[in-house]
């Protein structure tokens, strides 16, 4: 399965199409500094005022501020508001 999620990487990359096109490529957007929408997540591995860390297919993304919280979540997608001042990719190492 690695093995075919790494083919359909290359071919993205390879022809030029856009990484969303992917399936269960999570799609991360920072809107200003207040709102971060997250797309094919897979859970809350941390929640806190000051620190929101979301578990996705290749690692975290860690969400950084003050007073924040979850607006929403769905399965699919969620939404963090607050004062965000940071947002990290933390990739898994294999």
């Amino acid at each position: 399965m690695d093995r075919l999620k790494s083919f359909g990487n290359k071919l993205a990359v390879s022809s030029a199409l856009p990484s969303e096109s992917m399936p269960k490529n999570p799609v991360i957007e920072v809107l200003g500094y207040r709102r971060v929408f997250v797309e094919n997540h897979k859970g809350i591995a941390e929640y806190g005022c000051h620190r929101i860390v979301v578990n996705v297919s290749y690692g975290q993304i860690c969400i950084a501020g003050q007073h924040l919280e979850l607006a929403e979540m769905t399965k699919a997608s969620l939404v963090v508001t607050g004062l965000v001042d940071c947002v990290s990719i933390m990739r898994r190492v294999r």
